[in-house]
């Protein structure tokens, strides 16, 4: 199943202090609570954050983001 518009709003507000699989895990929460029972991946996440320019700085643990200005 494909990213909603509310889940694509989700991680962009929340890329910037979580990680991507804190995000996954909430958003398969909150699907499970309306009644979908289908998963959200991290791969998921992270292929939207490229999509719009989302890039996460390497490093274990580290949740700094950086924005690209061409997307």
């Amino acid at each position: 199943m494909r990213l909603d518009d509310v889940e694509k709003r989700f991680i962009k507000e929340t890329c910037e202090f979580y990680k991507d699989s804190r995000i996954a895990e909430e958003l398969t929460r909150i699907r499970y609570s309306t009644g979908l029972k289908e998963k959200v991946t991290i791969d998921q996440v992270r292929k939207f954050r490229y999509s719009v320019g989302i890039y996460k700085e390497r490093g274990r643990g580290v949740v700094k983001v950086k924005r690209d200005k061409n997307v």
